[in-house]
C-alpha cells in the first residue's frame, strides 16, 4: 500500500495539471518523485530518516525520461546548504543503482543514519548523461529524527 502526498493540494482541481507527487511505502523504502520536466527546475525533495534505522530510498523520475546513458548519477547529503557534506552515494562508486530507465535507488545504512545528528539536512541528487550534459533531479530536506535508541 502506497500513500501519495500532492506537493500543492489545489492542482488536481485544474484540468490537465500534472501533480507531483510523493510515494511513501510502509516498508523500509521512500520513494520520491521527481519529474524533472513537469515541475520546474527541479524537484523539491522531502526525505526522511530514524537515528540508527536502515532505509532504500528510490527517486523516480517521469517514464519517458531515460537514465540508462548516464555516467554519473550523485546523491549528496551536507548538514545545509553550505554546511559540511555528511555522505556522497554515487553510481560509479556502486551505491546507486538503476531500477529502470527512469528510476534509481540507494541505501542509507543504520550505522550511517545513526551517526548522523537530528534534524533537518540539505539533499540533492543530480544524473550526469553522455556528453556531461548535467541535470539535477531534485534538491531540498533529508530529516534526521531523533530516536531514544541512538541519541
Amino acid at each position: 500500500m502506497a500513500i501519495y502526498v500532492s506537493t500543492d493540494p489545489t492542482l488536481p482541481t485544474l484540468a490537465g495539471a500534472v501533480v507531483c507527487t510523493y510515494t511513501i511505502r510502509e516498508n523500509a523504502t521512500q520513494t520520491a518523485r521527481i519529474d524533472y520536466m513537469s515541475c520546474g527546475c527541479s524537484q523539491k525533495l522531502d526525505l526522511c530518516i530514524a537515528q540508527g534505522a536502515d532505509k532504500t530510498i528510490t527517486l523516480r523520475d517521469a517514464p519517458t525520461v531515460d537514465y540508462s546513458s548516464a555516467t554519473e548519477i550523485i546523491f549528496l547529503l551536507k548538514e545545509s546548504i553550505d554546511g559540511v557534506q555528511i555522505f556522497r552515494k554515487t553510481l560509479t562508486g556502486g551505491d546507486i543503482v538503476l531500477a529502470n530507465t527512469y528510476s534509481f535507488t540507494f541505501d542509507v545504512g543504520g550505522t550511517e543514519s545513526a551517526a548522523m545528528t537530528p534534524g533537518p539536512k540539505y539533499c540533492e541528487a543530480w544524473v550526469i548523461l553522455s556528453g556531461d550534459e548535467r541535470r539535477m533531479v531534485g534538491k531540498g530536506v533529508f530529516r534526521v529524527e531523533d530516536t531514544a535508541e541512538f541519541d
